[in-house]
């Protein structure tokens, strides 16, 4: 039985979460928040996961570098990816406690930048592991 990377499994908790975010907002703009909210708690924790196998990894070996073609382009990537994944937490937990608080509209405000960052960050992330490990 072949192992499976942590990498790979990285990109594979991004690709959850990037499924259980578009699912929950496609459900809370057809009203079903107990849908939406059990969606954002499955994007929250396969994001965590993917945190989680994301500081194993870097912790215990280098960093890979980008050696194909596309050079600019992963530069441009990785760099916005870096910067927005500092503020996904930040981003994330806010809008989480808004929610939990029944503060609907202010969470609907942060909700607005929150989502298309972290879905942002999680595509990217995808993006940049096929572009390290498959090149």
């Amino acid at each position: 039985m072949s192992e499976v990377s942590l990498p790979l499994l990285e990109a594979i908790f991004n690709g959850i979460s990037v499924v259980f975010m578009v699912s929950a907002i496609i459900a809370i703009k057809n009203k079903k928040k107990k849908i939406h909210r059990a969606l954002m708690l499955g994007a929250v924790a396969s994001s965590a996961c993917f945190l989680i196998c994301y500081l194993i990894y870097h912790y215990t070996h280098e960093s890979v570098p980008y050696v194909g073609e596309w050079v600019i382009a992963y530069r441009i990537i990785l760099i916005s990816h870096i910067i927005l994944a500092f503020t996904v937490p930040y981003l994330v937990t806010i809008t989480l406690l808004r929610a939990w608080r029944e503060k609907f509209e202010l969470h609907k405000k942060i909700a607005k930048i929150t989502f298309p960052i972290w879905l942002y960050v999680s595509v990217t992330g995808i993006i940049i592991y096929f572009m390290v490990h498959t090149s």
